[in-house]
């Protein structure tokens, strides 16, 4: 079964929407999907239960290999197939194939095409992989059932004409992100939350902190997110000071990295101005060592899963997740709300 089961009645009432749109074969192969699911959830649940990491560096080592090895493709709409070596749970190889080069049949902006020509290696932890839910049993490859990564096309716009990379959002000027960067560091050092914070990780006996790994920290650019953006990266730069008084050493020997598949140039060059360097998915995995800080406030991949699987941090900083009662209209969907944030060490 599912290691953490979603109420029968979500299930029953999102298939019950579904039939009137996908119609009765979608729904047989749903279905069908869920119980080959449950057979090999046992399975999965015993390797889980037997302490069997589900992610390892080597394995994520050998994903990067693999695709640092790849030739660059002059024309990201050409379609290409990308092959992958990926080894299950159950200690079977698979191949992956990933196509390249599709060009979805819909359109957010006017001469902008989304084309799958990027890719994205996608984390599955026991709760992905054991789910019966609608997006896990529609997607449900009995090849890649044991497969706790997989590398995915992600789409991204070009313009229909140049193939020139067109930003999903409006994008900030540098001079503004450099801005709200700043701005946002002052806000919280004054503020009580981070006085708390601080304090907090003074009573506390915790290693030696050399370098601070933050995921999923959003694109500071992104007129929409920008001011979250920035509180979380400027919360980074916060604990670099931290903890560099704290152990007499100079800013600039505690290194700091961050992951974020939708950074902009602009991003990344703020980032940099601030001695954060910005790593690929999944490279900064492979910096997360036993001196580490994490940083990862509300990513949708599972951070922690995949860090307690490949090391013992120092220091993880993480929202704390709850989930709130739902409305009649959210079902099927899950809606979490948090404290700032919850700190492990």
């Amino acid at each position: 079964m599912a290691r953490y089961p979603v109420p029968s009645h979500v299930i029953e009432s999102i298939d019950a929407a579904d039939l009137r749109g996908f119609g009765a074969a979608h729904l047989a192969r749903r279905a069908a999907n869920r119980r080959t699911i449950a057979r090999l959830s046992e399975k999965l649940n015993a390797v889980f239960d037997s302490g069997v990491p589900f992610f390892t560096k080597d394995a994520i080592r050998d994903i990067v290999r693999q695709l640092d090895e790849l030739a660059v493709n002059p024309n990201p709409r050409v379609h290409t197939v990308r092959k992958f070596i990926v080894r299950g749970l159950d200690d079977c190889v698979v191949e992956l194939r990933v196509p390249l080069g599709r060009v979805h049949p819909y359109r957010d902006l006017p001469d902008v095409d989304i084309v799958d020509a990027k890719l994205l290696v996608r984390f599955r932890p026991i709760d992905h992989l054991t789910s019966t839910t609608r997006r896990f049993a529609d997607e449900f490859n009995i090849e890649h059932a044991f497969l706790p990564m997989v590398v995915e096309p992600r789409p991204v716009q070009l313009h229909s004409v140049t193939n020139d990379y067109v930003p999903q959002y409006p994008v900030l000027p540098l001079e503004a992100v450099q801005a709200t960067l700043q701005r946002k560091r002052t806000e919280w050092e004054s503020s009580s939350a981070c006085q708390q914070l601080l304090s907090t990780l003074r009573s506390a006996a915790i290693p030696d902190v050399r370098r601070i790994v933050a995921f999923a920290c959003f694109n500071m650019s992104d007129c929409e997110m920008a001011e979250r953006s920035a509180c979380q990266h400027a919360l980074l730069l916060i604990l670099r000071k931290f903890f560099a008084e704290r152990q007499r050493i100079a800013e600039e020997d505690i290194v700091c990295f961050a992951q974020d598949p939708l950074y902009e140039d602009v991003d990344k060059k703020v980032l940099a101005g601030a001695g954060i360097s910005v790593v690929e998915n999944p490279r900064a995995f492979l910096e997360v060592d036993d001196a580490s800080l994490v940083l990862s406030i509300s990513p949708e991949t599972p951070v922690r899963q995949i860090v307690a699987d490949i090391a013992q941090p120092a220091v993880m900083i993480w929202n704390r997740v709850e989930e709130v009662e739902q409305h009649a209209e959210w079902i099927g969907q899950t809606e979490w709300y948090g404290p700032p944030f919850q700190i492990f060490y």
